[in-house]
């Protein structure tokens, strides 16, 4: 089933899943992001992986890829 919202004129897809998931992480995950439920935590926490890697690309694009530097 998809769903979707809109924000700011802005369509927002998105679909219902099931996953398994460690039930640790993402009570820890909920309190470092600060967010009540664990679908709002996985999706901001995904939001900062692809932050972190357009925030690499980017480091990459000016400076060149360093060895040492990836984050994945």
């Amino acid at each position: 089933m998809k769903l979707q919202r809109q924000i700011a004129g802005v369509r927002i897809k998105k679909t219902r899943t099931t996953m398994n998931l460690d039930r640790d992480k993402v009570r820890r995950v909920r309190r470092a992001l600060g967010t009540k439920t664990d679908t709002e935590a996985i999706d901001r926490a995904l939001d900062v992986v692809l932050a972190n890697f357009e925030i690499q690309a980017s480091i990459d694009s000016i400076f060149g890829q360093f060895p040492d530097f990836k984050i994945l």
